[in-house]
């Protein structure tokens, strides 16, 4: 399933440049497993949405096998 795909129904409007990115920090596992991100982005929580959805798929099985675990005990905040 191409990355697009991987992300319909899941982040509704987001925009290519910002799943880009997000796609890339997973790809190479560029993310802390025990940490704390805060999301200063747009307000739309895009990333953090990501993250979430990859632990989810992750977690059920359905995560790409040549991809890095995705973390799974980042704490996530977003700012508004």
């Amino acid at each position: 399933m191409s990355e697009r795909g991987r992300l319909r129904g899941v982040l509704p409007g987001a925009s290519c440049a910002t799943t880009r990115s997000s796609f890339f920090l997973l790809r190479r596992g560029l993310l802390p497993d025990r940490e704390s991100l805060l999301d200063l982005g747009c307000g739309r929580g895009i990333l953090l949405s990501l993250l979430k959805a990859a632990k989810e798929q992750y977690q059920a099985g359905v995560w790409p096998l040549d991809w890095p675990v995705p973390p799974l005990n980042l704490g996530l905040r977003g700012s508004s």
